[in-house]
């Protein structure tokens, strides 16, 4: 790249990154929000039964993910880096293989639901009278899905240019179009069918919203089908299946423990343990907003040739997921039993309670690893990951389907918990340290140790609230966590943080808004 083109790139204004990480975290907390509310509801309309059916259709079709086949992280990579170079052609070439590759996918996945729709039935001990409404519904979340495929396309182009201010405010509209028609359709007794129809409308509007987006942030692009020649396919598809076993491990560590317990359990023990797992759903893309961000700026800096910075981007984004996530497992782990005795109900309290703890522990450690697996994907290195994120999936799944027959759903959450915290911990940090040449102990003071003791005031400050002060409805409970949390902000601030690290956020945020309430009208 040329100096005059390096300027011209630098001189292009895009959203800061706390800009970007606010908007995101907005989006994520207006999602969670609206999810915290519409659980019970959905939970209670449809019933024990029901919602286990459909919690199991959501287990089953949400392997048809694995169709992506890690496109999306190409066609991020390959237009960050393309546009990092201002080569426009080569990246609308790129976007256009990958939008004849999701075409094929798409109707793969409506073929492969209408399949699963006649051996619903036969696969899982459904109650007769809901095959019916199974059926329907899982073709309707095939098309969905099939649909959704496509956010791979405008969304990796969003990401690739670090727009995620645009695609949280899309996000936010299609969540508003999806819980208001889970109201419409739920109290209209539409059942499994009308959930499935309420994400299906929000999809829609996402799609479209995402493809105008597109088109104004990146008017160079030009994308037809009729561009997507065999080499750039080929490309797309060498990057992508290599990524595809890390998702297929993530997908079946992450998606399988309903199908493992209906297969060994009755479909009711499915809801105790996706209400256990369902908070966790919540918490875990508080922490994917800053795994989203890593990978442009990774593929840009290798694009220029800055390994130092590849390394700092790691390093510092490791433990700032720590730090996102911490505070919230920890209060899970000590009070998960409580609130959900308080959001869900007493009778979940106990057993749900208890499956929350152990997933819990796995998320502390697996959230930073999940900032490797980005960086590895973006340098196109993560086929040094694949072989071991394929043997912690078979661990797991033997693992699971042992403990779930000896210990029930307590069994089959530390089938999912042990291999992850060994596989994070151990043999993650190893492979690191190996092709990008961070130390595993580097690895290991940023993304936990640190991270952890910043955040010990905080845990004895939450058990002692749970033990002296138990809380008699949700608005207390949220009030306990907001006064305690604090002391989360002020260990991550002095004990997390490194000195200079303090300074740079303190010029850079603090100061400009101290001096701006300081000014005198």
């Amino acid at each position: 790249m040329t100096p005059g083109a390096g300027l011209l790139l630098r001189s292009r204004r895009r959203p800061s990154y706390v800009r970007n990480l606010a908007m995101t975290w907005a989006s994520l907390a207006f999602t969670a929000i609206l999810g915290f509310f519409l659980s019970p509801f959905i939970v209670h309309h449809l019933g024990d039964q029901q919602y286990g059916v459909w919690a199991l259709i959501g287990s089953v079709t949400r392997y048809m993910w694995l169709m992506d086949l890690g496109v999306r992280g190409a066609v991020t990579r390959y237009v960050a880096r393309n546009h990092a170079k201002l080569d426009h052609n080569e990246a609308g070439a790129y976007i256009s293989a990958a939008l004849a590759t999701f075409s094929g996918l798409a109707c793969l996945v409506l073929m492969v639901g209408f399949v699963l729709s006649f051996l619903i039935g036969n696969l899982f001990s459904l109650p007769p009278q809901l095959v019916p409404a199974a059926r329907a519904g899982l073709i309707l979340v095939s098309i969905d899905i099939g649909l959704n495929l496509f956010t791979g396309v405008y969304g990796g182009v969003l990401e690739a240019l670090q727009r995620y201010d645009l695609l949280a405010t899309n996000t936010i509209i299609g969540e508003i179009i999806r819980a208001a028609g889970l109201v419409l359709v739920l109290r209209s007794g539409w059942g499994i069918v009308g959930v499935a129809l309420a994400a299906l409308a929000s999809t829609a509007y996402q799609i479209a919203g995402q493809r105008f987006l597109s088109y104004r942030v990146y008017p160079e692009l030009r994308i037809s089908l009729r561009r997507a020649d065999r080499g750039h396919v080929r490309s797309i598809i060498t990057f992508s299946s290599i990524a595809m076993f890390l998702h297929l491990s993530n997908a079946v560590i992450s998606w399988a423990d309903p199908v493992i317990i209906g297969a060994f359990l009755p479909v009711t023990m499915i809801t105790f343990f996706a209400i256990g797992s369902a908070l966790l759903t919540y918490v875990q893309p508080f922490s994917n907003a800053v795994l989203q961000m890593v990978g442009p700026p990774t593929a840009a800096a290798q694009a220029l040739g800055e390994t130092d910075r590849v390394q700092r981007i790691l390093l510092q984004s490791g433990r700032l997921s720590s730090l996102i996530v911490l505070p919230v497992t920890i209060t899970l782990m000590i009070r998960g039993g409580s609130f959900l005795g308080l959001w869900m109900g007493q009778q979940y309290a106990a057993l749900s309670g208890r499956v929350l703890l152990i997933l819990a522990i796995s998320l502390s450690f697996s959230a930073p690893r999940r900032i490797i697996q980005t960086t590895f994907i973006s340098l196109a290195r993560h086929r040094h990951l694949a072989p071991y994120y394929v043997s912690e999936m078979l661990i797991n799944l033997a693992l699971s389907i042992y403990l779930v027959q000896v210990f029930g759903i307590i069994g089959d959450a530390w089938g999912t918990t042990i291999p992850s915290v060994a596989f994070s911990c151990a043999v993650v940090p190893l492979v690191t340290q190996r092709i990008i040449g961070i130390p595993v102990t580097q690895i290991w003071l940023a993304f936990w140790i640190r991270p952890a003791l910043s955040m010990l005031p905080f845990t004895a400050g939450t058990a002692a609230v749970e033990l002296f002060w138990p809380a008699g409805t949700l608005v207390e409970f949220f009030l306990q966590v907001a006064l305690v949390l604090p002391f989360a902000a002020l260990g991550g601030w002095y004990i997390a943080l490194r000195p200079e690290e303090r300074k740079r956020l303190s010029d850079a945020y603090l100061r400009p808004l101290q001096a701006a309430f300081s000014r005198t009208p």
